[in-house]
Parts: structure tokens; sequence; C-alpha cells
């Protein structure tokens, strides 16, 4: 699947990547390598279920992108 950062608190370690059926969280341990992800960045990624609710895992850049 494929989507956009809304917004990633590095901080906090988790975000929500924005889609057209809604947002979806993820956590910095779904993100694949030792990549920075800003505002806008469009990813690719698994949609799993955590807890109940729809998260991503496996998140990387589109393309490949470093």
């Amino acid at each position: 699947m494929t989507g956009e950062i809304k917004f990633y608190l590095q901080d906090e370690n988790y975000g929500f990547i924005r889609m057209e059926s809604g947002d979806i969280f993820f956590h910095r341990s779904s993100v694949v390598g030792d990549i920075k992800l800003r505002e806008g960045d469009e990813v690719e990624f698994e949609l799993t279920e955590r807890r109940k609710k729809p998260c991503a895992t496996n998140v990387r850049r589109a393309g490949g992108a470093q």
C-alpha cells in the first residue's frame, strides 16, 4: 500500500500515514532501515492489525528512495 506521512513525532517514535480511507498509525520499529521521515514523504507499507486496530509495518520510502 502507499500513502503520505501526515506527521511523525521522532521523539515519541510514532506517526501517522495519510490514506484516502483514513490515517494509519505506525511505530518507528516498523520503519525499514535508518531513514528520516518527514511530513509529506510518500511511503510504501504493509497494513496489519495491532490491538484490533489497523497499523502500518515495513514502512519505507516509495520507489525505494533513501
